[in-house]
């Protein structure tokens, strides 16, 4: 019998209808722990599929560790005592496998072919030979229950009653070793069914790599989280997440809102004008652009005062726009994001469509089509695809396609491109990336477009004016791409020299020099590629890490106040490193090392031991600096929680109304007063009054709240906006006053509820 495993439960489907038929089902377990396999015959032998659904084995510090104290973190540092056990979460997955395991005499692996997608067939092979773990050899045992139902599964006991740490095999050793590893690109019968014909054996060196980042990123994770957490007081839910990844990205976005606040605008001035010709307008701009003072723009500005503009010069000059390149991963959460669609949504609907059969694996480093892929052949498919049929089937019958390339090229993955079309109707994000990729992938093969750039000069009174424009000449690869393409100028009205504007308007325009933008999370995500800050896989997770637990919001990203405490806590600390742990630099050499485990030129010890070794150095240091650490966040999150923030005037008082914290902890908004005012003297044994009228109003107590500066147009109270902390869904304004009429709905829900 073969045995067929791969990383997820739609996978092992998938291909079990494509290399079989006549498939059978099975359900293992129920509830939550409910695991399917599928029966087949294919090249006349039973085979079964079943999918892991991800990892089943973890990398676990021994249980002398589970306490989070200070005086563990030099210990973890220096002996992390790391085991690789299986994964407590997956024991109804490995029953399920030891079950449909029985009998194999072959085993082929398809998990997806990347370091995880190794990495998880590695722990397959582990679990199936008997060679992992079930628990951390230096803990104790625990009774059932404890630690999953896993030890019902898989733990034998040893003579001296003791269970022993290891899985019992599952099949032979001589079954597992000589196992087959099939790799493919696009969940099709084509692809599938070329990868099981020619299979190879899993990739070590690449799961090696996969299996060195777990172990790093524990211990940096856990010694830095538990240090910041508790050196600042944070526990519980309150805890802050610290990592290897995370804080050097969330350092990109810090350092860039300081910029901003550092930056002192330069006032400039500059003139424009409206012409009218023939019925058709045009905006024109002085060709000196920007004046450095108001006496000379207003000198200027008289100088042009006239009814009539006089055409000085008009230039057209054509110029070609390129076709797109493949999309890889970070171009395809680039250009989605761009259009709306966050990172993670991105990479939730792309791994949704591959295991559709949609769209090939998304997750690539590839901008290079290789030959092999049969561009003509894909194209015949989306002329079935309404929305682009009629390019799709002119590309098709082109005898000889000419792709576009970038300049990445690997040999995992070829870049993301569409396999099939839905036979369905599309909706959401969904339908979004799969349009998206759809229409990259015709415009890679089509030309380039000609776009004229327009030139209009024009003379107002003595001072020469311009205005630039731009038309699509020819539209090239615009045909299908024009939704995603970067817009353009308006084009101009055509004239020759000689020709005259009227003048419906002339004005000066005070304006600012302004800072660096924030980034998108769509340049952020190029950022991080360019600096080597996480991989193709992880890089949406850790972006929205950074929403979840509070340190950033909106889009275009911008820091929270913890988020810039928190990398202002390491700035305080790293001053005297000699590399800084929450910079991209670090981050990014530790990469660099992965990818020479994979080509087998460095071995894991050495990678984790030399990234120890910075750990410990920075660790030394910050626990130097542990008051500013704790000053430095305990300001930022109280400045998050709007704690002293005024939100306006009180309606009785004239006073101002403050967010407060009360003695439960809970936030409030009151009226403390005047500006200046005092507190009433205590009397007896009463304590001191605040200041102001004893107005109230109660406080959502999750969020970040801010200032509006509008009053509410139903009842006058101020009005607040209040930001999700997990960054997900849209900030939401509401008035301060439970009683105002705008909030008739809340009260008709808490009456049904009550």
């Amino acid at each position: 019998m073969k045995l067929i495993i791969t990383e997820k439960d739609s996978a092992a489907q998938k291909i079990a209808q494509i290399l079989g038929s006549g498939v059978t089902t099975r359900q293992h377990g129920g509830g939550r722990r409910k695991v399917k396999s599928y029966a087949f015959e294919w090249k006349a032998e039973p085979t079964v599929a079943i999918g892991l659904s991800g990892h089943v084995m973890e990398t676990v510090f021994p249980d002398t560790y589970r306490r989070w104290s200070l005086k563990y973190l030099g210990d973890m540092i220096r002996k992390p005592d790391l085991a690789w056990v299986t994964d407590d979460a997956s024991a109804g997955i490995l029953s399920a496998l030891r079950t449909v395991a029985k009998g194999a005499d072959e085993v082929i692996i398809a998990t997806d072919y990347d370091r995880e997608g190794e990495l998880i067939g590695h722990e397959a092979l582990e679990i199936l030979r008997g060679d992992a773990l079930r628990r951390h050899p230096h803990d104790k045992p625990e009774k059932d229950g404890k630690r999953g139902t896993s030890a019902k599964v898989v733990a034998p006991v040893a003579e001296d009653g003791d269970p022993t740490p290891h899985a019992k095999a599952m099949l032979p050793a001589k079954v597992v070793d000589r196992h087959h590893r099939a790799r493919y690109s696009a969940l099709t019968a084509a692809e599938v069914k070329a990868a099981f014909t020619k299979p190879t054996t899993l990739d070590f060196g690449l799961a090696e790599a996969a299996h060195t980042r777990q172990d790093i990123d524990l211990i940096w994770g856990a010694v830095l989280t538990r240090f910041i957490s508790l050196a600042s007081h944070r526990y519980g839910a309150e805890f802050l997440s610290v990592g290897r990844v995370q804080t050097p990205t969330l350092r990109l976005v810090v350092d860039r809102e300081l910029q901003r606040r550092a930056f002192v605008p330069v006032p400039y001035w500059e003139i424009k004008a409206q012409l009218e010709r023939d019925g058709q307008t045009v905006d024109v701009a002085h060709a000196k652009g920007r004046f450095e003072s108001e006496q000379e723009a207003q000198a200027a500005l008289a100088r042009a005062r006239a009814d009539e503009a006089v055409v000085t010069g008009y230039a057209v000059k054509p110029r070609k726009l390129s076709s797109p390149t493949p999309f890889n991963t970070t171009a395809l959460m680039s250009a989605a994001a761009a259009v709306g669609v966050s990172p993670s949504r991105t990479m939730r609907a792309a791994e949704s469509l591959y295991l559709d059969g949609l769209i090939s694996y998304p997750r690539t480093d590839n901008t290079v089509y290789p030959p092999s892929l049969e561009l003509g052949a894909i194209c015949a498919t989306l002329s079935r695809h309404e929305p682009v049929a009629d390019v799709a089937r002119e590309l098709a019958a082109t005898p000889r396609l000419k792709p576009t390339a970038g300049s990445r090229r690997s040999t995992d993955h070829p870049p993301v491109h569409p396999v099939d079309v839905p036979k369905t109707v599309l909706s959401g994000d969904r339908d979004k990336v799969y349009d998206l990729v759809v229409r990259r992938f015709l415009a890679t093969l089509m030309p380039a477009a000609v776009i004229e750039g327009q030139r209009l000069d024009v003379r107002l009174g003595t001072e020469p004016f311009l205005a630039r424009g731009s038309r699509v000449a020819t539209p090239g690869f615009l045909r299908v791409y024009q939704k995603y393409a970067s817009q353009r100028d308006r084009a101009l009205v055509p004239c020759s020299e000689g020709d005259v504007f009227g003048v419906l308007d002339l004005h000066s325009e005070s304006k600012e020099t302004q800072p660096p933008v924030r980034y998108s999370q769509s340049s952020l995500i190029e950022k991080m590629e360019e600096l080597g800050l996480g991989t193709k896989a992880t890089r949406a997770d850790m972006i929205q890490h950074l929403y979840d637990r509070n340190y950033v919001r909106d889009n275009p990203v911008e820091p929270t106040e913890l988020g810039i405490a928190l990398i202002g806590a390491f700035d305080v600390a790293m001053r005297e490193a000699p590399v800084d742990i929450s910079s991209p630099q670090m981050t990014a050499q530790l990469e660099t090392q992965m990818d020479a485990i994979t080509e087998g030129q460095l071995q894991r010890a050495e990678v984790v031991g030399e990234s120890q070794q910075l750990l410990e150095q920075a660790w030394k240091l910050l626990s130097e600096h542990i008051e500013p650490i704790r000053e430095r966040i305990k300001s930022g999150a109280a400045e998050d929680r709007g704690e002293g923030m005024v939100l306006g005037v009180c309606q009785k008082c004239g006073g101002q109304l403050k967010v407060l914290r009360g003695k439960t902890g809970k936030r409030f908004v009151a009226c403390v007063g005047k500006e200046g005012e005092l507190p009433t003297p205590a009397i007896g044994s009463e304590a001191p009054k605040r200041p102001g009228c004893g107005q109230t109003f109660p406080l959502p107590q999750k969020g970040v709240i801010m200032v509006t500066g509008n009053n509410c147009p139903e009842c006058g109270w101020p009005e607040i906006k209040v930001t999700g902390a997990s960054g997900r869904g849209r900030p939401w304004v509401l008035c301060i006053d439970l009683d105002c009429p705008t909030k008739e709905k809340y009260h008709r829900r808490k009456a049904r509820r009550s």
